[in-house]
């Protein structure tokens, strides 16, 4: 299940140098499924943060933090009309084995999240698992 509030807080200041450079709205692209990522249907994936539909900048500075820290990621538009990033690898949560690596991955975004927010990210992006089914994030 998505949840409805990302969590924000206002203008931060203090160094922002960990973030990265993110160029003006217009320039960041939707990147749906349908552009060419292989989402697996039945799969978990785990969405780091949600978005207001408009706030693509943000979406986009964090996909590049999360995948500059090795851990590849894509923004994504919602059926809600909110923008998402996911994590590209995708787990099926039924087997064990990839139950333990997706919870260890979970935290690992939930440590760079952290490191995010404290150098100057608005979204601590503590994540969640959200399953991809006949083409929609549920």
């Amino acid at each position: 299940m998505l949840r409805d509030e990302p969590v924000a807080t206002p203008e931060r200041s203090g160094n922002s140098s960990v973030l990265p450079e993110t160029s003006d709205e217009a320039s960041v692209p939707e990147a749906l499924p349908e552009s060419g990522i292989a989402w697996v249907g039945g799969y978990n994936y785990i969405v780091a943060q949600e978005f207001d539909g408009q706030a693509s900048q943000e979406a986009e500075s964090a996909r590049l933090f999360l995948s500059e820290n090795e851990v590849p990621a894509a923004v994504v538009r919602l059926r809600s009309g909110k923008l998402a990033t996911v994590v590209l690898e995708g787990f099926n949560l039924k087997e064990p084995t990839q139950r333990r690596r997706a919870d260890l991955l979970k935290e690992k975004v939930a440590r760079l999240g952290s490191k995010y927010f404290s150098a100057g990210g608005r979204y601590k992006l503590e994540g969640y698992f959200a399953a991809y089914k006949s083409g929609a994030w549920e």
